[in-house]
C-alpha cells in the first residue's frame, strides 16, 4: 500500500512539471505573435473587401455582391484553411516582380477593410492585403504575399493546397496553367 502512494508522488510532480512546460511554451507562443489562438490549427475565415484578378494586363475587380466574388471568397477560405510552413518564407516582391505582375502574369490580389491575422507562429500586425501569384514569377510555389496600406511586406506563407483557388480562377473565365 505504502509503494502506490510513492509511485504516485513521483508521477505527480512530473506531470505538473510537464504541465508547466507546456503553458511556458504556449504563453511564449502568444506574447510572441500577440495572438492567444496561434496554437490552434484552424484558421478564421475573413471577407474580402475587393478581390482583383491581374492577367497579363488586363484587372478584373470584384467586390461583394459581383458575379463571382462569393466563389473566390470560398475558395479562398478553403485555400486558408491550411498552410505547409510555421514561418515565412523570406523572400520579397521587387519593382520588377511587381512590374511583371501588372504586365504579363496571372495574379490574385486580396484586400480586406480592416486587419488579418492566421493561426501561425508568426507576429501578423497591420497586414490588411495579400497577394497569390498563380502565373509568372512565384507561380507554383503556392506562396501568399503579405501587405500593409498598400505597400508588400517581405515574407510568404506557403498554403497547403491551392486548387480550389485554381478552380475558381477557371470557372470564372481565367485560364491559369497547371
Amino acid at each position: 500500500m505504502n509503494d502506490n502512494k510513492q509511485g504516485s508522488s513521483i508521477l505527480q510532480p512530473l506531470l505538473m512539471f510537464l504541465g508547466a512546460i507546456l503553458l511556458i511554451v504556449y504563453l511564449v507562443g502568444a506574447l510572441n505573435t500577440g495572438n492567444w489562438l496561434w496554437i490552434l490549427p484552424i484558421q478564421p475565415d475573413y471577407e474580402p473587401a475587393r478581390i482583383i484578378i491581374r492577367d497579363n494586363g488586363q484587372t478584373t475587380e470584384f467586390r461583394p455582391g459581383d458575379d463571382g466574388f462569393a466563389e473566390l471568397a470560398a475558395a479562398l477560405d478553403l485555400a486558408f484553411a491550411d498552410f505547409s510552413n510555421l514561418d515565412l518564407i523570406p523572400i520579397g516582391l521587387s519593382d520588377e516582380t511587381l512590374q511583371d505582375y501588372n504586365e504579363s502574369s496571372l495574379v490574385m490580389e486580396i484586400y480586406y477593410p480592416n486587419d488579418i491575422r492566421f493561426n501561425s507562429i508568426v507576429r501578423m500586425s497591420n497586414v490588411n492585403q495579400l497577394l497569390i501569384p498563380i502565373e509568372g514569377r512565384h507561380a507554383g510555389n503556392r506562396y501568399v504575399f503579405l501587405g500593409a496600406d498598400g505597400r508588400w511586406l517581405t515574407g510568404a506563407f506557403v498554403m497547403a493546397n491551392d486548387q480550389p483557388i485554381r478552380d475558381a480562377l477557371v470557372s470564372l473565365g481565367f485560364a491559369p496553367q497547371e
